[in-house]
Order: C-alpha cells, then structure tokens, then sequence
C-alpha cells in the first residue's frame, strides 16, 4: 500500500492533499481535492498496482462549523490485491457538487442517490439523480444534516392524515398521483407494441411472494408484468438520524432490530466503530464471543434465502 500511496501523490500531487495511515488496523485514508475526484478514482480502477474494482459505499459526513461543511466518503475494497482505501473530500455548504463516479463504477448510482436524498450533496453526472429512500415530493430538507431536528419537520407533529372513526371515508381522487410520479414505474414500450392500456400495482411490503418487508410497483399489462420496481425507502425507519440524540445503550435495541436474522452483525458494526473511537479494547474472550454469534447468524442467514427461494420454486 506504501507504494501505492507514493504513486498517487506523484501522479496527482495537486490532487491528494493529506494521507492518513493506521497500520494497527491496516488502514489507509487518502484526502483528496473535490475537482479531481474522477481523475484520481479512475486511476484507481483501472491502474494494475491499484485494481480497486469494488466499491463498498459512499457515504457523507456533516461538519456544520468548518468552512468546506461536507465531506464525501468513497470506501474502495481491490478485489484482486486483497486490500482497502477510503477516500475524503470535502464540499462548501455554498456549492455542495461533486463529479459523479458513475462512470467508473456502476454500482454508484443508488449510492450517490442515497447521499443526495439524505445530505444535499449533488453529483454532476449522474445518469438520475433523485431521492432514493424519501417520497419524490419531499421538500422539507436533508434528514441526516445535523440542522435537522431528530423528530422530523411539518405535518409528523400533527399527523393529520390519520382518520377519524366520527368521520366519513375520503373518497379518493382520480389523479391523485400526478402523472411525472409514475413515469419512474413504467416500462418504455416496444414500437410494435399492441399495448392499450397500463396498470401499476402494487405488491407489498406484506406479501407471501416477497419474503420480507418489501414493496415493489408492478406495471401491468393486462395480466403480464411488463417491469418491476423495488421501492427502496418504502419502510425507511430513519435510524441513524434516530441514534443522533440517544446514548450508547440506547442505540443497541435499534441496531438490533435492523434485521431481524442477522441481528449481531448489525450490532457487531456499531460497537467496534464506538470502540475505534473511544480506544477501548474489549477482553478477548468477548471477541471470540460475539465473532462466534456473528458467524452462526451468518449462517442461518444463508440457510433462510436458500429455503425460501426453495419454497418458492416447487409452489
């Protein structure tokens, strides 16, 4: 990795500003200036020495006193050397924009989506940037920003859309969804197409077919599916703007919950990133421990997709 290091600060000696390495846990973090990400990022894809083919995850930091307010996590894993890289770099709360890596990775375009809807951070480029887990339509700021208050803004302090039962039901409007807002539902159709008229559907989150609480919108035509689209944020509970204002114990019934399979590799995540933080090392036989719980729900992990796709087959 040293010689790696070395190469980029040659290659791109305006670009990377500071280099952070933590040989304890083998831990390299490269700082770079926002204008060249793409440069930097697609050498470090296509490079041999570097062959960073995988990105994990991108993801945002708020730093609401500094003057460049946002900065921009890139986690790369070689898949090929058997070694990781974090990239950082910062953003103005005036312009926060960033070139999009989506050129280089693919798998970047729900990631950077993510970072906009929850952040405010756009990426120039991007082949469809809008809110990812948010309704389209939201318009009450950036949920993970640290100037947005925990308990939401607007109407959730009311609820008003809950009915009374002294009240009669609302007749629904034809229309009620504006027709933009189905046109990232629906199939392009074949010029041949003896199509006269579409239906979109939708399948859960609770139903037998899906295996877990997941909504998909269906387009229909007739009784044939023509396209299927996950709606990702469907049941977006919101718990790392939650754990913003609890306290450590607090966290682990929620981080608990977030699957409820594999329930202590969610927790397992949380508690060594506290323990980085704090430099608090564990005993060792709590490591072998919770390593041992992580590894058996793992497991049953795989065995429950396996029987569930097997229950699906032979019905």
């Amino acid at each position: 990795m040293e010689s790696l290091v070395e190469t980029l600060m040659t290659r791109f000696p305006q670009t990377v500003l500071s280099v952070e390495a933590d040989t304890a846990r083998s831990e390299v973090t490269v700082h770079v200036a926002a204008e060249r990400i793409l440069d930097l990022t697609r050498f470090l894809h296509d490079a041999p020495d570097a062959s960073f083919d995988h990105l994990t995850d991108i993801c945002s930091v708020d730093y609401p006193e500094d003057r460049q307010r946002f900065e921009v996590v890139y986690h790369l894993h070689s898949l090929s050397h058997h070694r990781r890289l974090r990239v950082k770099t910062r953003l103005s709360e005036d312009d926060p924009t960033i070139a999009s890596v989506t050129s280089v990775w693919k798998g970047a375009e729900f990631l950077e989506r993510e970072v906009y809807d929850m952040m405010g951070i756009r990426f120039s480029g991007h082949p469809d940037l809008r809110r990812i887990l948010l309704p389209e339509d939201y318009a009450e700021g950036y949920p993970l920003r640290k100037d947005f208050p925990a308990e939401g803004r607007g109407w959730r302090s009311q609820f008003e859309f809950i009915p009374r039962l002294d009240e009669p039901p609302v007749e629904l409007a034809d229309g009620e969804i504006p027709e933009p807002q189905k046109e990232a539902f629906r199939a392009e159709a074949p010029p041949d197409s003896r199509r006269r008229e579409e239906l979109l559907l939708n399948m859960g989150p609770q139903h037998p077919s899906t295996h877990g609480v997941l909504r998909v919108v269906l387009e229909l035509d007739g009784e044939r599916i023509v396209k299927a689209t996950p709606d990702l944020g469907y049941l977006h509970r919101g718990v790392e703007k939650l754990c913003e204002g609890l306290a450590y114990m607090q966290v682990i019934p929620h981080t608990d919950r977030l699957d409820y399979v594999c329930a202590m590799a969610n927790n397992y995540a949380y508690v060594r990133a506290v323990e980085k933080l704090l430099g608090i090392t564990i005993p060792e036989r709590a490591e072998y421990i919770r390593t041992i719980v992580a590894e058996m729900q793992r497991i049953v992990g795989h065995l429950f997709w396996l029987g569930t796709q097997a229950s699906t087959s032979v019905r």
